[in-house]
């Protein structure tokens, strides 16, 4: 289980586009809401560029690489095996401080 990742049964564009925001949200340290931000752009770059190609509807390829695309961070970096656990912090506007949950 510890070797094996989701990702690798995937379909190479989606596993490209997973990549992309696993990388910006390790190496830049983005936050969640703005690796969900990421992940939903690609999604919908590669729909918009699926749907250049066709007037009508996607192809069945196209389809099941949408398909396969997570549609948050969260879960992008579970199919790399990177998920950990997260708590998160209230924080004060004013001040600052950080508060457990």
């Amino acid at each position: 289980r510890y070797f094996e990742k989701q990702v690798d049964s995937f379909h190479e564009v989606a596993q490209i586009a997973m990549f992309l925001s696993v990388a910006c949200s390790i190496i830049m340290g983005i936050s969640q809401r703005s690796g969900d931000f990421i992940v939903a752009t690609i999604f919908i770059l590669l729909k918009s560029l699926a749907f250049s190609n066709t007037k009508e509807e996607l192809t069945p390829l196209h389809a099941d690489i949408l398909d396969q695309l997570p549609r948050r961070l969260a879960t992008t970096l579970s199919k790399f095996n990177l998920d950990g656990q997260v708590t998160n912090y209230a924080v004060c506007p004013s001040c600052h401080s950080l508060y457990a949950p």
